[in-house]
């Protein structure tokens, strides 16, 4: 029973983190944090309605997530370039080519402006 309790319990943590969902909202749920000794039928019924609500959840929002997680690569790919930019070697190295690092700061402007809804809508 400890096994299947882990196994779901695993699964209902890599959802709230795939869901993006924040530790207040975690706290929801105290069926997580029972011992594994005192858990019983409901509690294991409980864990199993918990993954299937987070599941349709995950669902309903996939395209959202997608976004969201795109948008984090380009973040992360930003803050690498601007770091390289600003890096001091970069002035004595011969083969250094801004010409290159221009193009990619605008190649993840335009998919930042891809990614992200027009935000004269968000606010009408």
């Amino acid at each position: 029973m400890q096994a299947l309790v882990q196994q779901r319990r695993a699964q209902i943590i890599a959802l709230w983190d795939a869901l993006k969902i924040g530790d207040q909202e975690r706290s929801l749920f105290p069926a997580l944090h029972e011992p594994y000794t005192n858990i019983t039928e409901a509690g294991l019924i409980a864990h199993d309605d918990e993954i299937d609500k987070l599941e349709k959840s995950k669902e309903a929002r996939q395209e959202v997530l997608t976004r969201v997680d795109t948008y984090q690569e380009l973040l992360n790919e930003r803050d690498t370039l601007r770091d390289a930019t600003r890096h001091p070697s970069r002035l004595l190295d011969r083969n250094t080519n801004s010409f290159r690092w221009r193009k990619a700061e605008e190649r993840l402007q335009h998919l930042e402006l891809r990614i992200l809804p027009d935000r004269s809508s968000v606010h009408a």
